[in-house]
């Protein structure tokens, strides 16, 4: 069987060797009419690259890494199918490894995409990360890493914003309207910028007659909740699963949700419908947050490339049985 070469594809398409090479491999515009048609004919002819061989001579391998805490989760899934829609766009392939919420695993998963050669890494730190030497070191090379969602400052490892003190303000507003007064924060960790981001949004939209405290527990237990929630009426949380967490709690200490204590999420994932009562939550646009985030480190890798500029939804208060609208004191 003859393998197609770009001898036969210049051939096919009356354009030199180096030209079609240079189309290919996306070093003009992938978008005009040339390059289309020079792919067109190199599918129909059944060209296959030597990836190897390309590697070699741009010194890049076309492949990004992306280091998640969960691959399970709905969040994650939903910022892959973003980020990796909009690689396919310029040729670029992803690895998804995945640190199991441990930086002992997610050190090793660098590790890993360093000896595959990838021209960048896309993080969401694991939950008890707190040195960020072996990521900072990789972008002085050629190597690009760009953290998102749970990140943490380092003049040397760039970070996304991804609307979280913003979503949380406007909740806020929303919540106040309803008639809240005493809120409890429920976080995953204070040494994540997101987490920050979200308590100092919610914080920053107080009234002076408000009250507001904040809760990191390891593991979100009814009898522990019970000695934080004493004159609590909405309890706001770092995400879903904590918010479904917290409902459950309440359940077993025969707290009424919202009648006593309204709960609100954030991210709005699917299973805050299946539980009862339904969870409010707070939603984003994290298909448009993954291709962001795909466009940052495509621009960091290669400033030649034509970026179309992602317009970003903004943040939504998605209301269900969770929350009560007309908070009354007695």
């Amino acid at each position: 069987m003859h393998n197609t070469t770009l001898k036969d594809i210049a051939k096919a398409t009356g354009l030199s060797v180096s030209t079609v090479s240079r189309l290919l491999n996306a070093k003009y515009d992938a978008k005009s009419e040339k390059a289309k048609r020079v792919a067109k004919i190199a599918k129909k002819l059944g060209y296959m690259p030597n990836h190897a061989a390309v590697m070699l001579r741009t010194n890049s391998s076309k492949t990004l890494g992306l280091i998640i805490p969960f691959i399970n989760n709905g969040f994650f899934s939903t910022i892959l199918q973003g980020i990796e829609s909009e690689l396919k766009k310029f040729g670029y392939r992803v690895v998804i490894c995945q640190s199991n919420d441990s930086s002992d695993e997610e050190k090793e998963a660098i590790m890993q995409l360093m000896r595959f050669k990838v021209d960048g890494i896309i993080i969401s730190l694991a939950k008890n990360t707190q040195n960020l030497e072996l990521l900072a070191s990789l972008n002085t090379t050629s190597t690009k890493v760009l953290q998102f969602d749970r990140t943490i400052d380092h003049e040397n490892v760039p970070s996304l914003e991804m609307q979280d003190e913003n979503a949380t303000a406007l909740a806020m507003a929303s919540l106040l309207e309803f008639g809240f007064k005493s809120f409890l924060y429920v976080g995953l960790s204070p040494d994540i910028i997101n987490d920050k981001s979200r308590y100092t949004g919610y914080q920053n939209g107080l009234k002076d007659d408000c009250s507001f405290k904040r809760y990191y527990p390891e593991v979100i237990k009814a009898e522990e909740l019970s000695e934080e929630i004493d004159g609590i009426d909405c309890i706001l949380c770092y995400n879903d699963s904590i918010g479904v967490d917290i409902l459950l709690a309440l359940k077993k200490l025969n707290v009424a949700t919202p009648e006593k204590i309204s709960v609100l999420g954030f991210d709005d994932r699917p299973f805050c419908q299946w539980i009862t009562p339904t969870l409010s939550s707070i939603s984003r646009p994290i298909e448009l947050l993954g291709k962001n985030a795909a466009q940052r480190i495509l621009n960091d890798i290669n400033e030649k490339l034509e970026l179309e500029e992602v317009v970003l939804e903004k943040p939504q208060l998605i209301i269900r049985d969770s929350i009560l609208t007309h908070r009354t004191y007695s």
